[in-house]
């Protein structure tokens, strides 16, 4: 990297990572390499603790990624079929009057309601995880749409494809990912749902009227569509992937990036810019492979150039920081 792109790199940290603020983490990664790596501000405002480049944080939908990818493994292993009907996994779900298939679900095409609004006031004082999520949903047959004629993003089938991960392998869906993607690819320091069990976890914050920063409550506690633990990091190992790399811990590597890449078809015939848990698009005339998420004071994204391989990665948790925003700045000082 010539000092030049450096330096403006560091600036654009110095603009967003305040002192005393809540932070995060600016990463530009080449290969398992990072080329620039700084991050900035507090990962606690209570334990006085500043946000560290190893410092783990919430990925929130960055993890639908992971959830799509260990169903790409059971696809290949022949254990799961794109099209296979989802009640052959989950027999407790209603009648839709249609099929509605585990493709439909990676692709957000399946037409399923949001269990936000579904599960608005159904559970105000407790934590609710994935079994309520399904429980809920059992109790729902009404559909957005008949499936697979629109793509409209949805959380509840990350919940289910989650589930179906859990049954057919016969272990939970978190030790799943845990030991087929996570510990394989050396990525020792990152999980999905089990955000209280990690030490030294950044905290997520929200702005306040008044310019300071509260805490970012929430009661769920779902896996599957979010709840990712990382660092920047970890997240080199799964990008240098993206980015083409041949190694993958388990079976073709190229048939796997293959499969994960493969974008949604509608019934009309049209090419959709999601695949398995990533968007596909183009960037500045470069094609990039890329994910955001947002939830509890988390927010993060994540572009990846493969044919340029880089990956630009910013992980915060100060909700009043736009990672996209920052990725898409810190892409333009690094390729362009």
């Amino acid at each position: 990297m010539t000092p030049d792109k450096s330096s403006k790199l560091e600036a654009l940290c110095d603009e967003t990572f305040r002192p005393e603020q809540p932070g995060g983490v600016l990463a530009v990664l080449c290969g398992r390499s990072a080329a620039f790596l700084r991050a900035g501000g507090m990962a606690s405002l209570e334990r006085s603790e500043p946000f560290g480049p190893d410092t783990v944080t919430g990925g929130a939908s960055l993890g639908k990624q992971f959830t799509a990818a260990a169903v790409a493994m059971l696809i290949l292993q022949g254990a799961v079929r794109r099209e296979d009907d989802i009640h052959r996994f989950l027999p407790e779900l209603p009648d839709y009057g249609a099929p509605l298939t585990i493709d439909h679900l990676v692709h957000h095409t399946g037409g399923l309601k949001d269990y936000s609004s579904l599960l608005e006031g159904v559970y105000p004082d407790m934590a609710f995880g994935n079994d309520e999520v399904i429980e809920r949903l059992s109790q729902v047959s009404e559909l957005d749409f008949r499936p697979g004629t629109k793509f409209q993003y949805c959380n509840s089938g990350y919940v289910i494809l989650a589930e179906v991960v859990k049954r057919v392998s016969g272990v939970p869906f978190g030790d799943f990912v845990k030991s087929r993607i996570f510990e394989p690819l050396g990525m020792s320091r990152t999980s999905v749902g089990r955000r209280r069990s990690v030490k030294g976890f950044a905290t997520g914050y929200m702005p306040r009227g008044d310019g300071g920063f509260e805490k970012a409550g929430s009661r769920e506690k779902t896996a599957g569509p979010g709840s990712l633990c990382t660092t920047a990091g970890d997240m080199a190992a799964w990008a240098a992937f993206l980015q083409g790399s041949p190694e993958f811990p388990a079976g073709d590597a190229g048939a796997f990036r293959d499969l994960i890449l493969t974008r949604g078809v509608l019934e009309s015939g049209e090419l959709l810019t999601y695949a398995f848990g990533l968007a596909l698009w183009e960037f500045e005339g470069c094609s990039v492979i890329s994910h955001e998420g947002g939830a509890d004071g988390f927010r993060a994204n994540m572009i990846t150039f493969p044919d340029r391989g880089t990956t630009v990665l910013c992980l915060t948790n100060n909700d009043a920081i736009d990672p996209v925003e920052m990725t898409k700045r810190a892409s333009k000082i690094m390729i362009f």
